[in-house]
């Protein structure tokens, strides 16, 4: 039985929908079919399947990583300087002797018998210190006086003295701070005392007597820890000089301000 030319185009057709078909499934699913029909005499079919992408060759890049920089910071250069420490002697300062002075002055009050007024005095020392609290010394005062008052008659009096001592003093110091001194001296002195309505009535004295010079002085020194060898610096204090001039006593009382080494 002949067929139709449709009939045998419809064949043809098929066969190739089959034979594209066969090659698709036999290249996995991944093919890619492609059909030609040239005219009307037949059917070519050809099958590729997906191209292989050509490989991509990435050159790397050359990446410079800077190094940080060496930062060289200068230190300043610091010279400690040694400090020497001494070692302290197992002899303390207190029982090491040395040679002491002072000089001081001031102004005070004057008695002589019933009659009293101002006064002025000076004084220097010259002496040993045998530890820090005994020592002896000369001390040397000029004590000069003016009074004033009224006899034991009601009559008006006036007078004056000055009075060179000469002391051999002994004195303890307590704790650095506070000195107490006193000796036996030999003064040299002049005093009068002149009264009445004239003035012509003196009586007063000459020569050399006994009397007693005394102290009591507080010391504006460093403490022993801070000065352990040696002693130097202000003092205040108060002096006393009595001096007995045949019969009549004088007695003088000074606030002093004076330099000590000690």
């Amino acid at each position: 039985m002949g067929m139709t030319k449709n009939q045998s185009r419809r064949l043809a057709m098929l066969a190739a929908c089959s034979a594209i078909l066969g090659a698709v499934v036999s290249a996995g699913g991944a093919a890619e079919a492609q059909v030609v029909v040239q005219g009307q005499a037949g059917i070519s079919v050809g099958a590729t399947g997906y191209a292989q992408p050509p490989p991509v060759y990435q050159q790397p890049q050359v990446v410079y990583q800077q190094q940080p920089q060496v930062v060289y910071q200068q230190q300043p250069v610091v010279y400690q300087q040694q400090q020497l420490v001494l070692a302290r002697p197992s002899a303390r300062r207190g029982n090491v002797g040395r040679f002491r002075y002072g000089i001081d002055g001031g102004a005070g009050w004057q008695f002589m018998d019933y009659t009293s007024g101002f006064n002025l005095s000076a004084s220097m020392r010259l002496g040993w210190q045998l530890n820090d609290q005994i020592a002896i010394y000369y001390q040397t005062d000029l004590p000069i006086g003016f009074v004033s008052g009224r006899s034991p008659g009601g009559t008006d009096v006036a007078g004056a003295s000055i009075i060179w001592g000469n002391a051999a003093m002994f004195e303890y110091t307590l704790n650095d701070i506070v000195s107490f001194g006193i000796g036996p001296s030999a003064d040299i002195g002049i005093g009068s005392v002149c009264g009445g309505s004239s003035s012509s009535t003196c009586v007063g004295a000459a020569g050399t007597f006994f009397g007693i010079q005394s102290r009591i002085a507080f010391n504006l020194m460093p403490s022993a820890e801070q000065s352990p060898y040696r002693r130097a610096g202000f003092r205040v204090g108060l002096g006393g000089h009595t001096t007995f001039m045949g019969g009549t006593v004088v007695q003088s009382l000074t606030i002093l301000l004076g330099w000590e080494l000690m």
